[in-house]
């Protein structure tokens, strides 16, 4: 449904702001995006603009924001109408399956076992529903970017058990998303380059992912699925 609504909309304006009913928002939630948007408006390797920032311990140096290919989040982001038609568009299953190759493969496990799964099982899948796990490996193959802020401008509040996608097995993980920090500041001045640790930042955010596994983790569930 939601993509309906995001072609229904980018029809009449170049740019759009989506977010999802349970996410909690700074008070410069919307300076962020609308100045990132302007400010990233001609520059076509960034995808979206995203309001979340994952509480993974990112270098910074005096940036005020980064730029990172890993993951994607749906908590609260805007993109411009070209990249939209341009690279969301064409999330479909045939899509990951023209784009399966040794190289591919290779780019999707520098960016975390789970992303390597979400591509090959995207590439398998007969209905694609184009979610961020999804355009999150769309990222990677097409070399793009999304910005966040330094400081988290979002609290995803689906942590507490009512989020349709968020699972609170893991009491600690749900503590910390229900309780995250967010920025009390009511403005937001884009500093730095945004590529200050670029790659080193890749690293840590394949290491803290919460969604990532090892091959023996992976193989241990596939055992234990077939038992």
């Amino acid at each position: 449904m939601q993509l309906h609504y995001e072609r229904k909309y980018l029809k009449n304006f170049d740019r759009i702001i989506l977010t999802e009913d349970d996410n909690i928002f700074a008070k410069n939630f919307l300076v962020f995006i609308d100045k990132g948007l302007d400010k990233f408006a001609d520059d076509q390797s960034v995808l979206a603009i995203n309001g979340y920032r994952h509480f993974y311990p990112v270098l910074f140096d005096n940036n005020t924001f980064y730029r990172q290919n890993v993951d994607f989040s749906a908590w609260g982001y805007g993109y411009q109408r070209s990249q939209y038609e341009k690279y969301i568009e064409k999330i479909t299953p045939e899509y990951f399956h023209k784009m399966i190759n040794i190289q591919n493969i290779l780019k999707l496990k520098r960016n975390g076992n789970n992303r390597l799964r979400d591509f090959i099982s995207s590439s398998r899948s007969k209905k694609i529903q184009r979610t961020d796990c999804q355009i999150s490996v769309m990222m990677a193959l097409e070399n793009l970017d999304v910005v966040m802020p330094k400081e988290s401008l979002v609290r995803n509040m689906g942590w507490d058990d009512t989020g349709l996608h968020c699972s609170s097995e893991d009491k600690f993980l749900a503590e910390k998303h229900l309780s995250q920090k967010i920025s009390d500041s009511t403005d937001f001045e884009f500093i730095g380059t945004g590529m200050e640790h670029y790659y080193e930042n890749r690293k840590i955010y394949v290491k803290n992912s919460y969604g990532n596994f090892t091959l023996f983790e992976y193989l241990k569930e596939a055992i234990k699925k077939k038992m």
